[in-house]
């Protein structure tokens, strides 16, 4: 029982460093939306891309993440499947908000940070969800 508590311990550790880099990530997002907005881009770009939506993505992955580790083996495959599609869209989306933004505005340092904090992400999320981990 000790082993299992151990990997559940150190599964949910993980979750919550990837939940902490999500919230950092969100805070980003709100520096882009506060650039946008004295930009006027807002009008410019469909909800999924714009740093609102992937806000809201970032948090729904970041619900998804804390409620791994704690999964039941029939739940996990599922959550698991949902939060590597969840990375992908915010990844995806989040290059097709920066190219946008590229020649008009001057944020090319925080959607590096942003893609940064995401690959950190993906690198401990398949950490997480790996049959070797």
């Amino acid at each position: 029982m000790s082993g299992s508590y151990d990997q559940r311990a150190a599964a949910r550790q993980d979750a919550d460093l990837m939940v902490t880099d999500l919230m950092d990530i969100s805070g980003m997002l709100e520096e882009v939306a506060t650039v946008w907005r004295r930009a006027e881009i807002f009008g410019q770009k469909r909800p999924s891309s714009s740093p609102g939506g992937l806000q809201a993505a970032a948090m729904s992955l970041a619900d998804t993440l804390h409620a791994l580790p704690g999964a039941d083996p029939r739940q996990h495959p599922a959550l698991a499947f949902s939060a590597v599609t969840q990375l992908a869209a915010l990844e995806n989306n989040a290059a097709q908000a920066a190219v946008v933004t590229e020649s008009h505005v001057c944020d090319a340092g925080m959607w590096a940070a942003i893609q940064n904090s995401l690959d950190q992400v993906g690198k401990q999320l398949w950490g997480l969800i790996s049959p070797t981990s």
